[in-house]
């Protein structure tokens, strides 16, 4: 079941990058890539060769990996929806400053050693980069910002997703790796609804905005 969640995983990537590609956004969210070939490149390594690749150093260097790439995402976003919009902008600076300063004295303050108390340690982050995410969704909703098909996929996605994903490890941290079999295959499955969606929305087609200013300083438009 494990290799064909992450078969799946890998499909849907791989047609939401050519999806993008074909309709000219992979400017849209350039930090989106190096994450997808991540989940791809660590994903199917842990998958194929779990004897060499499935163990508590690798995940937690895939995992580091990832929530650096989020982190990334997360920024990109507040940067490209925002830019045209200087008040909202403000907002979200001073927040977004307020949650990365919050985010990393948690995992300053985490234990000493990360991979033995992995589900204790991860949701720190996954806190951040989840509070990230939804702060930009709470200013794009409160100032009603015109946001593009693409970007409200990763902003919905990454929030919802982030969200079982916290819960999941919740589980882990109370009853311990008991439950780690149906918690990975429930992580697994929220993750390829996920990925699909996100094919789903590069393919999509939707019309810009008549305020064709706005569309071009928002990104909107494609080259």
């Amino acid at each position: 079941m494990r290799i064909l969640l992450q078969l799946g995983v890998t499909v849907a990537l791989a047609l939401a990058l050519a999806g993008l590609a074909a309709r000219r956004r992979l400017a849209l969210c350039w930090s989106f890539v190096p994450y997808a070939l991540a989940i791809i490149v660590c994903g199917n390594l842990a998958t194929l060769w779990p004897a060499r690749f499935y163990n508590a150093q690798f995940w937690l260097f895939k995992q580091t990996l990832y929530d650096v790439a989020k982190v990334a995402i997360a920024l990109e976003l507040a940067w490209r929806v925002l830019r045209a919009f200087p008040g909202a902008q403000r907002v979200a600076r001073r927040w977004t400053t307020l949650l990365l300063l919050g985010t990393t004295a948690l995992i300053v303050l985490g234990p000493p050693r990360v991979y033995l108390t992995m589900p204790q340690w991860q949701p720190r982050i996954l806190l951040g980069i989840a509070w990230l995410f939804t702060l930009l969704a709470v200013v794009v909703l409160w100032y009603r910002l015109p946001v593009h098909v693409w970007h409200r996929a990763l902003l919905l996605g990454f929030s919802a997703y982030l969200l079982v994903f916290t819960v999941l490890l919740q589980i882990l941290r109370m009853h311990g790796w008991t439950p780690a079999r149906w918690v990975g295959l429930a992580d697994g499955g929220a993750y390829l609804m996920l990925t699909c969606w996100w094919a789903f929305s590069a393919w999509r087609l939707e019309s810009l905005p008549a305020d064709v200013s706005v569309a071009h300083r928002l990104g909107l438009e494609t080259p």
